[in-house]
This record gives structure tokens, sequence and C-alpha cells, in this order.
């Protein structure tokens, strides 16, 4: 269900309730391989193996107002109630992703954008806060450690891919057949530690990107670019090998170049009279 009020040419109000469910993801670990281990010394320990589908209800509501004809602003609000929340975990020192379920999930948050243009320059900003939480395990125990299934039990923990605030934006600008662009990210740190209840540090990244447009002939409108990715060479460490479903560290990239070029594909012609 979904509402949208325009009081005004410039300014709209919307707000909206969903109510839905998903299934588990057995596209990497299901039911039936933990079946090929019963009996044997590599038997799982106990806890529930079949995942459950999640349901969800859903709220949201926003605005978007004008100002003028450079500059637009939202307001974005959501809140989510779940049971059976579904989550991912790679458990284990094999990457391999295995779902399971917390008995109650809620997410909440509120995003604010800005977009501002004028001729041939662009310049957007995005601010997200967000709140992701869920308690008591009730599929999958035998990924977590008893005393970490005792204490989600009794406390909603924070998700392993929650986190608090981040905020993104950039700037373009077109001259001629040219376009510059810078871009960053930042974000306040993502989860570690005994059921989540650590924060890693936060990360922060730069990216500059040039392109450059060409007519080759029999080619039309090719186009060239180069991306230096992590412009300040920042180590953004984003997991440090503990939490939820972490058993080894990863990192953003390091300073980096990439170059491309984008050639367009030639019509599609009809043939033997086909249109």
């Amino acid at each position: 269900v979904n509402l949208l009020y325009q009081p005004i040419r410039n300014t709209a109000f919307h707000a909206g309730f969903a109510r839905y469910f998903q299934t588990p993801d057995f596209l990497t670990g299901s039911p039936q391989s933990f079946q090929l281990f019963q009996n044997t010394t590599a038997a799982i320990s106990p806890g529930g193996t079949q995942s459950y589908p999640e349901k969800d209800y859903y709220w949201a509501a926003g605005v978007l107002h004008q100002f003028g004809s450079h500059l637009t602003v939202t307001e974005n609000a959501s809140f989510r109630l779940s049971q059976d929340l579904i989550d991912l975990g790679q458990f284990g020192f094999i990457p391999i992703f295995v779902p399971f379920n917390y008995q109650n999930g809620r997410i909440w948050g509120s995003q604010f954008s800005a977009t501002y243009n004028w001729e041939n320059l662009t310049v957007r900003g995005n601010f997200t806060y967000s709140e992701a939480q869920g308690n008591n395990v009730v599929s999958g125990q035998y990924n977590f450690s008893p005393e970490e299934v005792a204490y989600i039990a009794h406390h909603y923990i924070f998700l392993d891919h929650s986190q608090q605030y981040t905020a993104s934006g950039g700037i373009t600008y077109n001259w001629r057949e040219w376009l510059f662009s810078v871009t960053g990210t930042y974000g306040s740190g993502l989860r570690a530690g005994f059921a989540n209840t650590d924060e890693l540090g936060e990360n922060f990244q730069i990216d500059l990107a040039l392109e450059k447009g060409w007519q080759v002939p029999n080619l039309g409108d090719v186009k060239t670019r180069v991306v230096l990715v992590n412009a300040t060479d920042n180590i953004n460490e984003l997991r440090n090998g503990t939490g939820i479903g972490i058993f080894q560290p990863g990192y953003g990239p390091r300073r980096t170049v990439y170059g491309g070029i984008t050639v367009p594909l030639p019509p599609i012609r009809a043939s033997n009279g086909i249109p």
C-alpha cells in the first residue's frame, strides 16, 4: 500500500506499507549437505540445520522538495520488523555462505540526499543512519559458540553488515568532450568481536576519474576513461576476522589505477524484409 501527496508543485510526500516474505538461499550450503556427515567425526554440533522463510512488515515515509530549478532534497525513513530474520555468515576458514535465522529482527534508519545541477556541474551527497538488529538464533546454532547462542537469546545484537553512519558524495563536471569526477565514501565501521558487540574503525575513500569522448569513423562515439581508486591510499579495515559469520579479515582497495574504453556496438540491420 502506497500513498503519494503533492500539496504544491515542488513538494511531494509519500508513505507506504508492505507485508512480504523471503526464502533462505541454499546455493552454497543446504540442509542435505549436513546429512552427509551424520555418524562421522565431522558431524555438526546440536542445532537446527533447516532455515525458515523470513516474514517482514515494512513501513516507509519520506518527502521530496525542489528549491528552484537546481537543488533537489529528499528525506526518507523506514522501519522493518522481521520474524525469522535471515542472515548469512561465512562460517569457518573456507568462505562458504551459510544461512541462519534470528527469531526476531528490527531494522530502521533514515536517509538524507541532496542533488545540485547547474549547467555542466552536478553535485550530490547522501547521509544515512541505520540500525539492524536481531535476537535469539533459531537455526544454524552449530555455527556459533555456546556462549554466543546464550547471549543472543536474551539480547538484541547488531547484524554483521550493520554500519551506523554512512555518507557518500560526488562532483562531476562536463567540459567539451571531457568529464571530470570526484567521489567519496565514508563509513562509521562494521561490527566485530563477541556477538558483534565491538565496532571497527571508520573507513574513508576518495576516487578520481577522467573521461574523454572521441568521434571515430565507422565506430561512432568512443569513450576512454581513467579512474584512480582510493587516491589517498587509506588502509580501510572492513573485517578483522572476528564477529558473527566472519573468520577472515577483509580490507578495502588500496590506491589503484584502472583504464577502460567503451566502443558502441553497430546497429542491427534488418534482413529478409523484417523491419
